[in-house]
């Protein structure tokens, strides 16, 4: 997703990065909404089984699963560049 409108705010300000936030994580939310997702509960919720957990892709197009432990704590696995199967 190309953030355009980033190269025409005054650079390096809390009022920049705040604005460029808020219009990224409203894009996010659209597109999550526009998606049909297994565990979105009623209020929008995404409930994650915590022994498949999440995959995240980088930005070098590595793949990363996150899952949490009992103690709450985020844990990473490596999966590789190979995007993985569902």
């Amino acid at each position: 997703m190309k953030v355009s409108f980033i190269n025409k705010l005054p650079l390096n300000t809390d009022a920049t990065l705040a604005f460029a936030l808020n219009n990224i994580f409203a894009d996010i939310g659209r597109a999550i909404n526009a998606l049909e997702i297994q565990g979105l509960d009623s209020s929008g919720t995404l409930i994650v089984d915590s022994d498949n957990g999440l995959i995240l892709r980088s930005p070098n197009d590595h793949y990363w699963r996150v899952t949490v432990n009992n103690a709450g704590s985020l844990v990473t696995a490596d999966l590789g560049t190979t995007k993985p199967s569902l």
